[in-house]
């Protein structure tokens, strides 16, 4: 599924990727009254229109509404309707006593996507037929809710706001929508995972931009984490930037401007993109208001001027931030405003570019082939104790950065724990007993939290004095350290206030305490507890008499219960006589079957159960409307109470948001440090280069890393098993490598093994290697394995293709680009063409360090050609027609892919084996002579290519190389002879062809 993305690319000469938007417009009678709405759906194919829906909206076709009279329904159905009416957009959950039920269409769709059974209800007596319905069980509501949403399908809750036992007789229960709920506006832990953020963006883009030139609109991206507070905004000029950001936030929602103009654009549009399943919003175009964003944002924050935010008025962010704020004053924010961190702004070039390719071939998050994060880079090195911490290393992996600064300070700061070995250790055992702060302080910012949360906000915050000290040995221990490191431990330490903390924790424990429930009775169940069981949070009466007074009048009725049940049992001679309530027939007397002959005429029967009968009296109801009405009153006052303490906290959040974030970093330094110390990690040498130095011709570009390792494949295999290689890339001496070598020894490994090398030790961490130099980088391209896209009409060889140009367009000079096996999928001249056009544009056109993997053999004689280019191999060893895998990487090129020992380990059959060696054979000998004229060729043209460049660079090798092509421009192979030689090369394949048929035919005759 893709988004809107806006830059054209011719594909072929008769063949363009359409790409567009359509919104169809339905209009349902509700009420009589017309209520518009539209789903978003989107075509993308290669020659051919196809739709597909995107799940932005739950609207649903109105066949079920058209059939229906509504004056006819029941007065609950009607309220249905009217409630349904005014949120279209959304699947409707209906409270029915212990049931969440939803009727019409949302009936199917609730039982389409939860896999539940699709019954009827009677529609009332005047309407003469029954409705479809569908329905969960109330306790499964945050089970159900979540498979909804995980499936892109937004929900209104609809709640009773009163108890059954207090409606009025023949009047419907109180009922209204308390919740809606979309992917991208979650707060409840419960449907959220812990260790990852759940974000909702907003897309803008520069309707004004020239068609002709799209790929250089101007867009801009905001996005917030409504469950930690989280508010952060970029901008750019390029499609490409625009794609890469994207999927990097990876957001659980995506709201996008409704405007007609879309489709005209995008129609004419071409695109060469597909983004992951998101679920995208269609959004009214007035919700695009730059005033509106910038009055929300000085609103909202208190300040006078949107520069401090590094915006200016006319901005594309603004709007995003305007679309942002009115989707989160729709949904989550009609109970209570959310509490946001100050809005952060992104550059551009703060972080290395990584684009999905990279993100999926490197296995940042998740693995290629599964989609489990087990086998990841992240699970790799991920000592997280905290979920904010676990958090914060994912931002860090899908964020490197490119402030070398920034990176030194942080390998200090590991290195300064991996140093004090005791100290780490007691910062990890502290940290263990940490609850998720950020998210705690975003439910008290935002008036969401309960009493259980500030429990475990009070449990969490006791634990700060003792991180302090140990935090303080820390830095007393780096005193003889560079500044910069004492200055991210002191921004560390500087939010751990103890005396803001005491005076937080004295306000918890004076209100919040850990209790069993009211009732001592272990049959008369509580129902203003919700249950009869142990630890259950109450807020302390303290010093309010009223409450004090409510709770005494309340024990005494329930001890007045206790009393009557004494009595009763005594009356009838009962001694299993109980008294209980039910929420639903409220208190009772339970008398067994067995006892029935003893029930007195006093007693009126309430229930009939399988194995007992339940009663009451006229005493006991009397007893029962005073009790219900103490415990209304207490209910009531309590919540007050709760009410002013919360609202007394919440000028804390900010100081627990920084809190939060403080105690999550340092998780992770501690994460990273045991890392290093488990592995055996190394510190990487980083070379920084000032502007300065980029704009000069002799700036040099290193990548060095000696006996380095894969960090998945390492912990995955028996420890010790891992063979270690090592690589020294420059740009002065060796900027393009050649990997050849057997399929399955390790190739795409290595190149693997590089990037990530490069992506941990640009987000400070240390690296699996022996020694590490490493330049700073500004982007990572890879290009690896074989995929193709049906969807979208896409062959293995088209999606490579499209790759390929990708990073040719977007490389530079400071990128790390590594491919493997460019130009398969098509014959073998046209690939080993394509192959050796891309190493050549890489090395001296783009010059950026590069790592090319291919079978190619004839790529090898590219080191012979350009200084610049060496040749690696990874050796093996070849024993009676077996292979044998070292994967050791070695200077050289190997001239053999040993493809058939490998196809014979994996399980063909040995006819199948034996059959391919004698094939080999023959096209062998038609493969030397047909190298010979490549290399020949292809000589020619890399030399006449580049004669200018290799002036330049090498006069010796200049001289060297000019020999070699005097003497092949001097031979005999002018074109008629290589005509020939072409004839003869086919005439030898009809031959071998016809050879094969023979085979072919034998082997049948045998069969």
């Amino acid at each position: 599924m893709a988004l809107m993305a806006f830059w054209s690319v011719s594909i072929a000469a008769n063949q363009k990727l359409y790409f567009y938007c359509r919104s169809f417009k339905k209009t349902r009678k509700c009420h009589n009254q017309p209520c518009r709405y539209s789903k978003l759906f989107t075509i993308l194919t290669c020659g051919k229109q196809r739709e597909q829906n995107f799940y932005s909206q739950t609207t649903l076709s109105p066949s079920t509404y058209e059939k229906i009279d509504y004056n006819k329904l029941s007065p609950m159905l009607r309220h249905y309707w009217d409630t349904k009416s005014e949120h279209p957009d959304y699947l409707l959950l209906y409270r029915v006593g212990d049931f969440y039920e939803s009727f019409f269409d949302d009936a199917q769709i609730l039982a389409e996507t939860l896999e539940v059974t699709l019954t009827s209800k009677g529609g009332g007596k005047d309407l003469g037929c029954k409705v479809p319905m569908s329905g969960i069980p109330q306790h499964s509501l945050d089970k159900y809710l979540s498979i909804l949403l995980k499936k892109n399908v937004k929900v209104a809750v609809c709640d009773q706001t009163e108890p059954a036992t207090m409606a009025q007789a023949g009047s419907l229960v109180k009922r209204q929508v308390t919740r809606l709920l979309t992917p991208g506006t979650l707060t409840e832990d419960s449907m959220l995972d812990a260790k990852k953020n759940n974000y909702l963006a907003a897309i803008a883009v520069d309707m004004s931009s020239s068609t002709k030139e799209f790929n250089r609109v101007n867009w801009a991206i905001a996005y917030v984490d409504t469950s930690t507070g989280e508010f952060q905004g970029l901008e750019g000029k390029n499609i490409d930037a625009f794609i890469r950001e994207l999927i990097r936030i990876s957001p659980s929602e995506v709201l996008m401007e409704d405007n007609p103009i879309w489709k005209n654009i995008l129609q004419e549009q071409c695109i060469t993109y597909q983004l992951p399943e998101l679920c995208y919003t269609a959004r009214p175009v007035h919700s695009f208001d730059s005033q509106l964003g910038k009055q929300q944002l000085l609103q909202r924050f208190h300040c006078n001027s949107i520069e401090v935010f590094g915006l200016k008025d006319s901005c594309l962010l603004l709007k995003a931030c305007a679309a942002i704020f009115h989707y989160l004053q729709e949904t989550i924010e009609r109970i209570a405003p959310i509490n946001l961190n100050f809005f952060r702004l992104h550059r551009a070039d703060e972080f290395v570019h990584l684009d999905e390719n990279t993100l999926r071939n490197l296995e940042v998050l998740e693995t290629l082939r599964e989609g489990n994060k087990k086998g990841s880079l992240l699970w790799s090195v991920d000592r997280t104790v905290t979920c904010m911490g676990a958090r914060l290393l994912r931002r860090w992996l899908l964020h490197p950065l490119r402030d070398g600064r920034i990176l030194n300070a942080r390998y200090e700061v590991i290195e300064l724990l991996i140093q004090n070995c005791d100290i780490l250790s007691g910062l990890v055992d502290t940290l263990k007993g940490f609850n998720d702060l950020e998210r705690l302080a975003c439910r008290i910012g935002s008036l969401r939290a309960n009493e259980k949360d500030f429990y475990h906000l009070g449990e969490s915050l006791k634990k700060i004095p003792r991180l302090l000290h140990i935090l303080n040995r820390l830095i007393s221990s780096s005193i003889d350290r560079q500044k910069r490191v004492v200055d991210l431990l002191a921004a560390i330490l500087s939010p751990l206030s103890e005396e803001l903390i005491q005076v937080i924790v004295e306000e918890i424990d004076a209100n919040i305490t850990l209790s069993s429930p009211v009732s001592t009775s272990p049959h008369v169940v509580d129902n203003f507890t919700g249950s009869n069981s142990e630890s259950v949070l109450f807020v302390q009466s303290g010093k309010n008499q009223q409450l004090e007074e409510l709770e005494k009048e309340y024990k005494l009725h329930m001890q007045w219960m206790l009393e009557y049940e004494r009595n009763e049992r005594k009356r009838l001679g009962l001694h299993n006589l109980k008294v209980g309530y039910h929420k639903s027939l409220g208190y009772y007397i339970s008398i067994s079957k067995r006892a029935l002959s003893k029930v007195p005429n006093d007693y009126i029967r309430k229930q009939t159960l399988i194995g007992e009968e339940r009663y009451t009296t006229t005493q006991l109801l009397e007893r029962e409307r005073s009790i219900l009405y103490v415990r209304e009153c207490l209910a009531s006052k309590e919540r007050e109470i709760f009410d002013n303490f919360r609202n007394h906290l919440q000028q804390y959040a900010p100081s627990l948001q920084r809190i939060a974030e403080a105690v999550a970093t340092l998780d992770v330094f501690c994460g990273l440090a045991r890392m290093a110390m488990e592995r055996e990690y190394c510190r990487p040498q980083l070379y920084l280069l000032d502007d300065e130095e980029k704009n000069s011709s002799s700036s040099a570009v290193v990548l060095k890393i000696e006996n380095g390792r894969h960090p998945v494949v390492e912990q995955m295999i028996s420890p010790g098993s891992f063979v270690s290689n090592s690589i020294d890339l420059s740009h002065q001496s060796s900027r393009l490598v050649i990997l050849t070598g057997p399929n399955s020894s390790g190739k795409s490994c290595y190149l693997r093994q590089i990037g990530t090398i490069q992506l941990l030790a640009q987000i400070g961490s240390f690296v699996p290697a022996q020694e590490a130099q490493l330049s700073i980088m500004d982007a990572i391209f890879t290009r690896v394995g074989a995929v193709d896209d049906i969807g979208s009409g896409q062959s293995t060889f088209m999606v490579e293709m499209t790759e390929t140009a990708r990073i040719l367009r977007q490389a530079t000079k400071y990128s790390l680009v590594l491919l493997d096996e460019i130009g398969r999928g098509t014959t073998t001249l046209d690939g080993l063409s394509i192959a050796w056009s891309v190493a050549e544009y890489l090395s001296s056109n783009i010059q950026c360090l590069s790592i090319f993997a291919t079978h190619y053999h004839e790529m090898n004689e590219l080191a012979s050609v350009f200084p610049w280019v060496i040749n690696l191999q990874v050796k093996v060893i070849e024993k009676d027609d077996q292979v044998i895998f070292l994967h050791k990487v070695i200077p050289g090129g190997a001239n053999k892919s040993y493809g058939i020992q490998v196809a014979g380990l994996s399980g063909l059959p040995d006819v199948v084996v034996e059959r391919a060696r004698t094939v080999w054979r023959t096209l062998e000998q038609v493969g030397m002579q047909l190298n010979h004229v490549l290399k020949t060729q292809l000589y020619q043209i890399s030399n006449g290519n580049e004669n200018v460049s290799r002036e330049k660079s090498n006069d010796n090798m200049l001289m060297t190389n000019g020999t070699k092509y005097n003497r092949m421009n001097n031979s005999n192979y002018d074109m008629e002879s290589l005509q020939e030689q072409l004839k003869d090369m086919k005439r030898q394949l009809a031959l071998l062809d016809a050879q094969f048929q023979e085979w072919l035919t034998k082997e049948k005759e045998i069969r």
